[in-house]
């Protein structure tokens, strides 16, 4: 908001083009598609407060979209790892079971139900990382690589 004062104030733009030339150069969606409708309300002659309450409610109902849509795929995925544990228990029944009937050494049974068991879990936690929101409100920017030695001490 700093940098659209700052061409309102110094540069004597529109507040609509302001926020225009602005949602050019936003690293984040969402602020730049908030940015362009403010500069087309701006520019249609509604109030700003009328705006940005209208704005408002439209933001939150968009975020409670998308995280109940993500903690629905998260109760799919919870009855899907229950499903998969409970199939990894019964197969170790019949890893105990098994060498008792055929003469097979059980640690190598037990070491491949251990490994599948591994694997199951680093892939659930992996898909559930990849599933769950991300809480990103604002927008950040990358962080530059090049340093300015001038300015930052030693550190």
């Amino acid at each position: 908001m700093g940098r659209i004062t700052a061409l309102v104030d110094t540069w004597n733009q529109s507040l609509d083009d302001a926020c225009r030339r602005r949602s050019e150069r936003v690293p984040s969606e969402l602020l730049a598609d908030f940015l362009e409708r403010m500069a087309y309300t701006v520019g249609a002659g509604q109030g700003l407060d009328e705006f940005l309450l209208d704005e408002q409610e439209s933001i939150i109902q968009e975020f409670v979209i998308r995280y109940e849509s993500a903690l629905d795929k998260l109760d799919v995925l919870k009855e899907l790892y229950l499903s998969l544990m409970l199939s990894v228990t019964f197969i170790l029944v019949f890893a105990t079971v098994i060498p008792i009937l055929i003469p097979i050494p059980p640690t190598l049974l037990l070491g491949g139900i251990i490994g599948l068991f591994s694997i199951v879990q680093v892939g659930f936690v992996y898909v559930i990382h990849t599933v769950s929101p991300g809480t990103q409100f604002g927008s950040r920017p990358k962080a530059s690589t090049r340093r300015c030695t001038r300015c930052s001490p030693h550190w």
